[in-house]
């Protein structure tokens, strides 16, 4: 699929947050997480505006995403996987004793998923925190279909018996 400029805009506008909650779950700083949301839709405009033909917009930024949080973390030469009890969880129409109800579960995944590994916390931050389909999932990951549903599986009941 060919994106024109008003198509990338309004692909921007509906996945910036998602990139940038994603990069900042995977670096635990908000400036480092602003940098790289910046520098992947800079790549991915570049790309678009270099004729590339991308058959899943969506897919293709979250891989460049992945991609840029990796070499982020090779040039440092460490790896951190960040506390997501700084990430906010709003929403509106909940009472403020749901709010704690549903912060308290969050706080409680959290733990679980630090001790995860890389490719099933990655896994389960595209599918269940920012909402991606299996598909996307396994795309992005550069796994079939079946590989990525059988590795969530594996991964959920890894965080249920932590849990």
């Amino acid at each position: 699929m060919k994106l024109s400029r008003k198509k990338f805009s309004k692909l921007y506008d509906k996945l910036l947050n998602k990139v940038f909650r994603f990069v900042y779950l995977k670096t635990g700083q908000q400036e480092v997480a602003q940098d790289l949301t910046a520098q992947v839709f800079t790549k991915v405009w570049k790309k678009v505006k270099g004729g590339l033909d991308i058959e899943n917009p969506k897919a293709y930024i979250f891989q460049v995403t992945r991609a840029q949080v990796a070499d982020y973390f090779r040039k440092k030469a460490k790896f951190q996987v960040v506390s997501t009890a700084a990430v906010e969880i709003e929403d509106a129409s909940l009472s403020l004793e749901d709010k704690a109800s549903q912060m308290s579960d969050w706080q409680i995944a959290q733990a679980g998923i630090k001790n995860l590994s890389e490719e099933s916390q990655t896994a389960i931050s595209l599918r269940y925190v920012n909402g991606l389909s299996i598909k996307e999932v396994a795309k992005i990951m550069e796994k079939s279909q079946g590989a990525t549903r059988v590795m969530l599986h594996r991964a959920l009941q890894e965080l249920r018996s932590k849990m």
